[in-house]
């Protein structure tokens, strides 16, 4: 599990927790349901991109979104700023509006 992955994981409990409580007030509940949605939401999204690269034919990839900042990460030898620049074209194309950083390994 990713630390990314794990965050989210630790988020969505934290939330459930909050939701489950006796204690909590309605809008601390409506506040952790609507948290919870947009941590699905994001999972989704990190999940949906890796797929599309993958499909384009990089095959080992990890996405990660932060507020408006999306971090990819690609395994690709010798990798160019071309292949960034694709990866880019292909993220923007269906997912516009974040500010995409993308990093190379070898392995």
């Amino acid at each position: 599990m990713t630390r990314s992955q794990k965050n989210h994981e630790n988020k969505i409990n934290d939330n459930n927790t909050v939701i489950a409580s006796s204690k909590a007030s309605e809008k601390e509940i409506s506040t952790a349901l609507t948290s919870n949605e947009k941590t699905k939401a994001i999972i989704k999204n990190e999940k949906d991109i890796c797929q599309l690269l993958t499909d384009k034919g990089y095959k080992e990839c990890f996405c990660e979104i932060d507020g408006g900042h999306m971090k990819v990460v690609v395994k690709l030898k010798d990798a160019t700023s071309k292949d960034a620049n694709k990866i880019i074209k292909l993220i923007h194309n269906k997912y516009n509006g974040y500010i995409i950083e993308v990093k190379f390994v070898e392995d």
